[in-house]
C-alpha cells in the first residue's frame, strides 16, 4: 500500500481526539483521571497568535514572590533555577504585547488543578505539548498553575499543529475547511511514568499487528528480557478493552504498563504516516510483513524493543530544544536562506 493511501479522513482524526474516545473508556483502564475545559473561539485565536504573552492574573509558580518579572538584580544562589527563570522570561519579554484577559478560562484551569491534586499535564484534542517541556523545571510537563499550562500551549509546535494544520493532509481536506472544530483543554492528573513502561500499539483491520517501545532513545535490559510477557499483556488488554470498541478498523493506541498485567490506555492516534511508527516502518505495518507465518496478529503481535545501544534512536524532541539556526548549522544548512 502506498504512503498516499494511508491518508485519513477528518472523521478518523476526530475519532482519535480525546473528547471523542475518553468517555467510552472505563475508569480502571485509563491513565489517571482528567478534567475537560471547553475552549472558546477567542481563546483558541489567542493560542494561535504569534508571540507569548500570558493572560492577566497568570503566574508561573505557586509562590507569588517567584512570579514577579526580573528587575535585573540577582539575589539567588541557585544558578540552575536562575537559568530556568531567565529562559522563560526571555521568551515572555521578547514580545511586548498587552496581556489578554481570560478570567473564566484561568479560573477553570485553576479549579481543575485543585481537583486533580495540584499537579496536571495539559493536552489539547490530539496533542500534548511535549516539545515545550524544556520551559518548565526538570523538563517535565508537570504544571502547578494556569500560567504554566498556558505557557506550554503557547510555546508548543505540537499544540499549534492541532489548532492550525491538523486536517491539512486529510483525504477530504476541502470539506474540513468548511467545518468548525470544538477545541478542549484536557488536564490530566500528574503521574510519574517511567519511559520504559510506555508502548505504542498498531491495529490494522481490527487486528493488533505490532507493539513498539515508545521511547526509543534508551536501551532497557528488562524490556529485552521480558518482551514476551509484555506482548502477552498488551494483547490481552487489546482483546478485552479495545478491540471492536473503537469506531475505525485501523488505528494506533498508546499504553502505560504500570506493572505486570496492569495496563492503562493513554491515547489514540490515526493509522497514517503522520503518526510515528517508532521501531517499525509503515511499509511493513501496512503489508503485515512483520507478522510470523501461521500466527494470529491479534493474539501474538510482533513486539520490538531497543535490544542494544547500537539500536538507540535520537530523542524525538531533541530538535525542539535548540534554536533553529543552531540546528541548521549542525545539519550543514545555510541559515541565510531565512
Amino acid at each position: 500500500m502506498a504512503g498516499a493511501s494511508l491518508r485519513v479522513s477528518r472523521q478518523e482524526l476526530i475519532n482519535c481526539s480525546i473528547p471523542a474516545w475518553y468517555p467510552g473508556v472505563q475508569e480502571p483502564y485509563i491513565q489517571e483521571c482528567s478534567v475537560f475545559v471547553p475552549l472558546p473561539v477567542e481563546f483558541v485565536e489567542y493560542l494561535k497568535a504569534d508571540g507569548i504573552v500570558l493572560p492577566q492574573g497568570c503566574s508561573l509558580s505557586t509562590d507569588e514572590h517567584e512570579t514577579e518579572q526580573p528587575t535585573g538584580s540577582d539575589d539567588s544562589d541557585d544558578g540552575e533555577e536562575d537559568s530556568h527563570e531567565d529562559k522563560v522570561w526571555a521568551l515572555l519579554c521578547n514580545t511586548p504585547q498587552q496581556a489578554p484577559d481570560f478570567p473564566a478560562i484561568v479560573e477553570r484551569i485553576q479549579t481543575a488543578i485543585d481537583t486533580l491534586g495540584g499537579r496536571v499535564v495539559p493536552k489539547l484534542n490530539w496533542s500534548t505539548p511535549r516539545d515545550a517541556s524544556w520551559l518548565l523545571p526538570g523538563n517535565t510537563l508537570e504544571c502547578r498553575t494556569p500560567g504554566e499550562v498556558i505557557l506550554l500551549l503557547k510555546s508548543s509546535d505540537f499544540a499549534a499543529h492541532d489548532l492550525i494544520h491538523r486536517f491539512d493532509d486529510c483525504v477530504d481536506k476541502e470539506s474540513c475547511e468548511a467545518t468548525s472544530t470544538d477545541y478542549v483543554l484536557c488536564l490530566r492528573k500528574w503521574t510519574e511514568v517511567h519511559p520504559s513502561t510506555e508502548f505504542r500499539c498498531f491495529v490494522l483491520n481490527n487486528s493488533l499487528i505490532g507493539v513498539s517501545q515508545r521511547e526509543c532513545s534508551s536501551c532497557y535490559s528488562h524490556l529485552v528480557a521480558h518482551q514476551d510477557q509484555i506482548r502477552q499483556d498488551v494483547a490481552q488488554f487489546f482483546q478485552n478493552q479495545i478491540r471492536n470498541k473503537f469506531p475505525d478498523p485501523s488505528y494506533v493506541f498508546d499504553v502505560w504498563r504500570a506493572s505486570e498485567a496492569n495496563i492503562r490506555l493513554v491515547d489514540f492516534n490515526p493509522f497514517c504516516t503522520k503518526t510515528d511508527s517508532l521501531l517499525f516502518s509503515w511499509e511493513e505495518l501496512v503489508s503485515g510483513s512483520g507478522t510470523s507465518e501461521g500466527e494470529t496478529p491479534a493474539i501474538n503481535p510482533v513486539i520490538r524493543v531497543v535490544e542494544d545501544n547500537g539500536a538507540i534512536r535520537p530523542h524525538d524532541l531533541q530538535e525542539y530544544r535548540y534554536p533553529q539556526d543552531a540546528l541548521d548549522l549542525a545539519r550543514g544548512e545555510d541559515i541565510t536562506r531565512w
